[in-house]
């Protein structure tokens, strides 16, 4: 059930150590997102996610807030409590792809709104989580980070 999660982690450290192949990998995760769109209108939020991912890790941070906003569609503390009950991969995917959102609106400039997202996230993840856990640390450590910044 955490194979996502671990797929995900995997393709993080990939771009993160320069592997062209996933720049391929984007291109085709991007024409299947859009053909998906175009088709049904339904893509699943782990594409979005991923696609966002890769699209960070090039620095292409303005396409990549759009594509977390549209993973994150309808997550709210009611989702994360019932993610948490039913798929906790899919919690913790979906709490990394709120930071990397939060992070790439602090990247762009976009201060008061990153500022709004790591709160919200924080809350979020502190509510569901419990304030030691570790994605609601990180959370929280990201808030703090951003408050301060001010």
């Amino acid at each position: 059930s955490g194979e996502p999660l671990v797929l995900e982690l995997h393709g993080r450290i990939r771009m993160a150590s320069g592997d062209s192949i996933l720049l391929k990998l984007e291109t085709r995760l991007r024409a299947a997102v859009e053909a998906r769109e175009l088709l049904s209108g339904e893509v699943p939020a782990e594409a979005w996610a991923t696609l966002a991912t890769l699209e960070k890790a090039r620095g292409e941070c303005g396409a990549a807030v759009e594509h977390y906003t549209r993973a994150l569609r309808g997550v709210d503390v009611t989702a994360w409590l019932r993610m948490k009950r039913e798929a906790p991969w899919r919690l913790q995917l979906l709490a990394l792809v709120a930071l990397d959102r939060a992070d790439c609106l602090a990247t762009l400039d976009r201060d008061e709104e990153a500022r709004k997202a790591a709160i919200a996230v924080a809350a979020d993840l502190a509510t569901v989580l419990g304030e030691t856990d570790p994605l609601s640390q990180q959370a929280a450590d990201l808030r703090d980070q951003l408050i301060s910044s001010r």
